[in-house]
This record gives structure tokens, C-alpha cells and sequence, in this order.
């Protein structure tokens, strides 16, 4: 719980900083990653955290029904992200959030407090990953998940989410981190040397977001036609 709190308090700063002095989110999120990972190595001495409890370690590494205790966490988070988003209002505004600020801010939404609310939300569902990792490896590991944020970027928009906001779905994601599950996988079974792996994420990351760029062309061409339809008489 400690762990989760502290990720929630660096989602709180980020969006503290993005929405009170209108830096890029991509630069201060990537300066806190930078930073918390270096304060991390820093008050551990860069040395491994263990042992750790036996009934924090079980949920990582005990099964139920032949699937580790950490599938049906990411299940059950994935469920309550789907449902939130599809239906309730709560999910249409964040949607509208991410679509067009302004738009979303003459609609009626409160968009720095959604926007900040959003931000501590993804830095608990961060910290809730590193934990179950660190359940999963029996140990806290100061650089654990150290390249992790391109992987996790590639599977999101591998999965149908937009770069530029608005679009994507949690299926779509789940979908996209398993693809690049089974990618790596099969790089290993294949013997490709480790040090290309993340050459293959970093090629698929390029090619799904060009399919972005082209599926929004797309979708503002077809939008044109239909408007320019309805004002032909």
C-alpha cells in the first residue's frame, strides 16, 4: 500500500506540473521517471530489497487454477478500467479529455482537476505493477523495469490508442501487451541475441504509429466528405 501511495503521489506532481505550468506531459513525466529511478538507486545503494514477506511475495508468485494470482489482478483492472470508460460519465469525460481540451472545457468538464485526478491514477496503476513485479521476482530490484516505458508505449499503440488522444480501448491494450509478449517470446525461442530485442519493439513502435497517423487521415478525410455532403444542397 505504501509502494501504491508513493506512485500516486508522483502521478499527483506530474500532473501538477503539466497543468499549472502548461509543460509537455512527455517531459515531465520522463524528468520524474529520470528522477524517482535515480533516488530509488540512490536510498537503496543500488542493491536488491529482500527477503520479503511470504504473503506479499504468494501473490506473485502462487497460482489459481493453473494462472498466477498477478493474471487475475490485471483482469480485474482491466474490467473496472473497461467499464469505467464505456459506461459511466466519468469515462466519456476522460475520453472527451483526451480528444480536444478546449472542446472538453467549454462542454462543462473541469479539465484541470480531471486531468490531475488521471495522472495520480496512473502513477497507483504504475506502482501497483512494480509491486506485483517484485512480488512475482521475490525481491525489490531497484532498476526493475528500466526500459519498460517503450514497451509499454509500443503495446498501447500497437493496441489502437492514438498518440494524439481521443482514441483507444482497454481490450485494444491488453491485446497490444500481448502481442508484444509473444514477440519477445519468440525472439528468445528463435535465439535472437537479447541486445536486438528492443530493436523489434522500437520497429513495431514506428509501424503502429504511422498506422495511427494514416488511420486518423483517414478518419478526418472521411469526416470532411460527410460534412461537405451535408451542406450540398
Amino acid at each position: 500500500m505504501g509502494g501504491i501511495l508513493v506512485g500516486a503521489g508522483v502521478g499527483l506532481i506530474n500532473g501538477l506540473i503539466v497543468n499549472y505550468f502548461s509543460i509537455p506531459a512527455i517531459i515531465v513525466t520522463l524528468g520524474t521517471l529520470f528522477g524517482v529511478r535515480s533516488l530509488v538507486v540512490h536510498l537503496s545503494q543500488a542493491q536488491p530489497i529482500a527477503p520479503l514477506p511470504a504473503s506479499f511475495t504468494a501473490i506473485g508468485q502462487h497460482e489459481l487454477f493453473g494462472l498466477p494470482y498477478i493474471i487475475y489482478v490485471g483482469l480485474v483492472v482491466a474490467v473496472i478500467a473497461y467499464l469505467v470508460l464505456h459506461s459511466t460519465t466519468l469515462g466519456w469525460n476522460i475520453r472527451a479529455l483526451g480528444a480536444n481540451r478546449e472542446a472538453a472545457r467549454s462542454s462543462g468538464i473541469r479539465v484541470r482537476a480531471l486531468s490531475i485526478s488521471l495522472y495520480i491514477l496512473s502513477g497507483s496503476a504504475a506502482a501497483l505493477a512494480g509491486a506485483l513485479e517484485s512480488a512475482r521476482l521475490g525481491a525489490g530490484t531497484p532498476t526493475l523495469g528500466t526500459g519498460l516505458e517503450l514497451t509499454v508505449i509500443a503495446a498501447a499503440i500497437i493496441g489502437g490508442t492514438s498518440i494524439a488522444g481521443g482514441l483507444g480501448t482497454i481490450p485494444g491494450a491488453v491485446l497490444g501487451s500481448l502481442l508484444l509478449s509473444v514477440l519477445g517470446t519468440g525472439l528468445i525461442l528463435l535465439h535472437v541475441d537479447s541486445t536486438l530485442q528492443d530493436l523489434a519493439t522500437g520497429v513495431v513502435l514506428i509501424v503502429a504509429a504511422g498506422l495511427d497517423q494514416l488511420r486518423r487521415r483517414q478518419m478526418f478525410r472521411t469526416s470532411a466528405r460527410r460534412a461537405l455532403a451535408a451542406e450540398t444542397p
